[in-house]
């Protein structure tokens, strides 16, 4: 550990602790759970009254936003942790890129299956926090989401034959 790194505040450590980053992504993954678990046994009271469908996909919505959650933390989790000992260690990326992370992290190639995940948590992310709609079509992840999912296609193809 340099000078720099032990001067760092309480908030910066946080920002750079593996453990810090598993810890909430474990967190995620287990509401994620939960909102799954909810869709097919979702709440019921007076405060919960209204169409079923809507419980059913505001579940869903929730789950999505949770895993992908999840799958961020998990790679700046391991991008921290490869950086735990070094010299200059690289500050963890303040991105919600989880392609991005989960190479800059080394973690596993992934089959274009699994990698087309990797991109949709990364559109499901961008747009949590946005509003319902974007401005302009070309504010959203389309070409590379759909460039994912027709690689994942393609490879299913592959593997059927």
């Amino acid at each position: 550990m340099n000078e720099e790194n032990a001067r760092l505040g309480p908030y910066e450590l946080v920002r750079q602790s593996p453990t810090a980053f598993l810890s909430k992504a474990d967190e995620a993954r287990y509401v994620a759970y939960c909102l799954w678990q909810a869709r097919s046994d979702p709440p019921v009271g007076p405060e919960f009254d209204g169409p079923t469908e809507h419980k059913s996909s505001s579940s869903f919505w929730g789950f999505l936003r949770e895993s992908s959650l999840s799958l961020e933390l998990i790679g700046k989790a391991v991008f921290a942790q490869r950086q735990t000992g070094l010299y200059e260690p690289k500050p963890v990326p303040g991105s919600h890129n989880v392609p991005q992370l989960w190479r800059m992290a080394s973690l596993p190639s992934l089959p274009p299956d699994q990698e087309a995940i990797l991109y949709k948590a990364w559109q499901i992310l961008v747009w949590a926090g946005r509003y319902p709609a974007p401005n302009k079509d070309d504010n959203d992840l389309y070409p590379e989401v759909n460039r994912a999912r027709e690689l994942a296609a393609g490879s299913q193809k592959n593997k059927s034959r």
